[in-house]
């Protein structure tokens, strides 16, 4: 009874090995990092995670694509934990990644490790750009213009009453897209120049940048009718059958035509 009892335990615990050997015979690695997606940094870390201890581990063993790494360290006692710093060539996507068997278990180097997933991020350090155009003709009598702001990205916290205007009052303001485009109708006050633009620090995308200030909507708000000055050549009485007159406005008009002089006795 004895002897089957312990032959019974025995191969317990060969099946027990069994199973550590067979699970020692991969290592997987996962990549990591703490820095915000997308990113307006070109630097920043990752960390290397393995199921069991390596000893090998090289920059060249880790792929990155738009960039490059540097500065990799043993994160611990136990080589389990990697660190690394990655640098982006360019605004973009970044990808890291671990191909198999580019590192080996320690201390007995036979056995591999698996392919890692690929870490992705994305580099954008451009800020924001708002573009402001109106279809409204300048000079104008009627005191109702449009502005519509298009970003050139996607932004986020942008307000749209952080808008700047003068000598006007917003009648209303339609998102057309959240984020990206919006269109404004204002009414100016008083006659003169009605200036809109946008502040720059207003607004961020998603990685953070800030936006840059917009460019100026300027439309000149005119009711008053011009006013014209004439003048006749000789300015005298004379006997003479022909006179030259001379109008003057005191700005430009269009539009005038000989039909629209009054003439009495001529």
């Amino acid at each position: 009874m004895q002897k089957i009892t312990l032959t019974i335990l025995l191969s317990l615990l060969f099946c027990l090995f069994a199973d550590f050997l067979k699970a020692s015979d991969t290592i997987t690695v996962q990549l990591t990092t703490s820095s915000p997606n997308p990113a307006n940094t070109p630097q920043f870390e990752i960390l290397i995670q393995f199921s069991d201890s390596v000893d090998d581990l090289d920059i060249a063993d880790i792929v990155v694509e738009n960039g490059y790494l540097a500065d990799l360290r043993i994160g611990n006692s136990y080589r389990l934990q990697w660190t690394a710093k990655i640098w982006a060539f360019n605004e973009g996507w970044i990808k890291i990644y671990m191909p198999a068997n580019a590192t080996y278990r320690f201390p007995d180097y036979q056995v591999g490790n698996t392919a890692s997933d690929t870490l992705i991020l994305y580099f954008d350090n451009s800020k924001p750009r708002p573009i402001l155009s109106s279809l409204a003709q300048t000079p104008t009598k009627n005191p109702e213009f449009d502005v519509s702001v298009q970003f050139t990205e996607y932004v986020v916290n942008f307000d749209p009453n952080d808008i700047v205007y003068t000598n006007s009052e917003i009648i209303s303001i339609e998102e057309i897209e959240p984020g990206r485009s919006y269109k404004y109708i204002f009414r100016a006050l008083v006659d003169g120049f009605a200036e809109v633009h946008m502040p720059s620090q207003i607004c961020t995308d998603q990685a953070g940048n800030v936006n840059y200030s917009s460019n100026t909507i300027s439309v000149k708000f005119d009711t008053r009718p011009p006013g014209a000055v004439l003048t006749a050549y000789p300015d005298t009485l004379v006997n003479l059958l022909n006179y030259t007159f001379r109008v003057t406005f005191d700005e430009s008009v269009t539009g005038l035509d000989s039909a629209d002089f009054v003439m009495h006795n001529a």
